[in-house]
């Protein structure tokens, strides 16, 4: 076969796949998460993210890992487009960078993840 040169970094090693428990966690992490964010922003602005937002947003979340797994789909990204549509469909609204930027100050990343 061929060699890898001098320095170059070595393959990664496929991730084993998570177990049920371990989805179901990760899953209630990030919607947790999202119903921290959505509160915080609603204290700050009661016109922002209103409980019918948080609801949807979760329903979106929730509809979407019915038949996606964790593994396959970030569930930070997924968890950010769900508020964003959330507010997009309530006629709210929603700055995706915003949404971002709040993801960031809150650390929405489980603890022993590198992204």
């Amino acid at each position: 076969g061929e060699e890898e040169p001098a320095g170059a970094p070595a393959a990664a090693a496929p991730l084993a796949p998570l177990s049920a428990e371990d989805e179901a966690l990760l899953r209630l992490f990030y919607e947790t998460k999202l119903q921290e964010l959505c509160h915080d922003e609603h204290s700050r602005d009661p016109t922002k993210f209103t409980h019918r937002v948080l609801s949807a947003a979760q329903l979106y979340f929730k509809r979407f890992y019915l038949v996606v797994s964790p593994m396959e789909e970030e569930p930070k990204g997924v968890m950010l487009a769900a508020i964003y549509l959330a507010a997009k469909a309530a006629v709210q609204r929603a700055y995706w960078a915003r949404l971002a930027d709040l993801a960031t100050e809150r650390r929405v990343q489980p603890r022993g993840s590198s992204s």
